[in-house]
């Protein structure tokens, strides 16, 4: 039981840090018309989809 919740509470994660790092690409994107944004913004963006991913595959891994 205590797994499948850990399976599903990493899968959401995961794919909440994911949307949330493409939402801030597309802010930073949009922006960047505007103002020179520097380039450590988008390494955080890489940064966070990068952690969504290891957190989604983290399910894969948590149901055996």
């Amino acid at each position: 039981m205590f797994t499948i919740i850990l399976v599903f509470v990493s899968a959401v994660t995961g794919l909440v840090m994911i949307a949330a790092g493409v939402w801030g690409g597309a802010r930073l994107m949009s922006e960047r018309r505007h103002i020179r944004i520097p380039l450590r913004y988008y390494a955080i963006v890489v940064g966070m989809i990068g952690s969504g991913i290891g957190c989604f595959e983290l399910r894969r891994h948590c149901g055996r």
